[in-house]
Formats: C-alpha cells, structure tokens, sequence
C-alpha cells in the first residue's frame, strides 16, 4: 500500500520516514527508562496501593511521557515534514507504539504470556492515547497564529 501511495504521490518517502523514525526512537528509549525507573526505585510491585500510585503518576509517567515526547519535540517540531497539526499525532502515537511494542515485550519476559492480555487491552491504548495528548498539543502550538 505505501508503495501504490507513493507511486500515487500522495505521500513521499521522507514524510513515510518520520513516523517510522519516531517509532524506532520510542523502541530504543524503552530501555534506558526503564532502568532509569527500576533505579529510581519506582517498580510497579509497591507495598501498598497508595505506594503504587505515587510511583505511577509522579515518576513513572513523567519519565515515560518525556521519553515519548523527546524524539518529536527534537527530531521533528522545527522541521518542513511537520506539515499540519495532525502529523503531532501521528508522530507522537508512533513513539508511543514502538514505546509500548518494546515494554510488552519486557513485560512478557518477566511475567509470562498472561500479562500479555492486559496489557493488549489497557496499557497500549493508554500509551498512545496520553501520547496523542500532548502530541495534538504539540500540532497545534507549531501552527497558532500569533
């Protein structure tokens, strides 16, 4: 299909090239944040369910969400490929995807296959969700008119 498209010229290979940079980028990031939040001490397996909490909103998503954030924000914000308000979505829901693609895996090798379901139903769809967020945020500050 994305060659039809680009024989079509509705899309151009550089601009297929940036999402699949930014899904590359999400996939390599998972690592270094995750041991970034096992050293912080931030794992999910906390003693009680305030414990958990705190360590899921207060260190785990900022450093996750910025993880996602970075190679949009850097790579991508200032360029001619960010086009419209819509490509901060797309790019960020594809740091967000290659982002949780690489965590799932982590998951399964340390939990088994059960884990899988869950996180198939909740954790991949919230990833690219709060990622879409701040991903349209970031569309629409690149075009407001000043």
């Amino acid at each position: 299909m994305v060659d039809v498209l680009s024989s079509e010229g509705a899309i151009s290979t550089e601009v297929f090239l940036e999402p699949v940079a930014c899904l590359f980028w999400g996939c390599v990031l998972t690592i270094p944040v995750s041991l970034i939040e096992h050293s912080a001490g931030a794992g999910l397996m906390q003693p009680n369910l305030a414990m958990a909490a705190g360590a899921s909103f207060l260190v785990i998503a900022p450093i996750e969400e910025f993880a996602k954030c970075w190679p949009c924000g850097s790579r991508l914000y200032r360029t001619q490929d960010f086009r419209e308000p819509i490509d901060g979505i797309i790019y960020s829901a594809t740091a967000a995807l290659g982002f949780a693609c690489i965590e799932n895996v982590m998951y399964l090798c340390i939990m088994g296959p059960s884990v899988l379901v869950s996180r198939a139903a909740y954790a991949t769809p919230a990833h690219v969700m709060f990622s879409a967020m701040w991903g349209y945020s970031m569309g629409v500050a690149r075009f407001k008119r000043r």
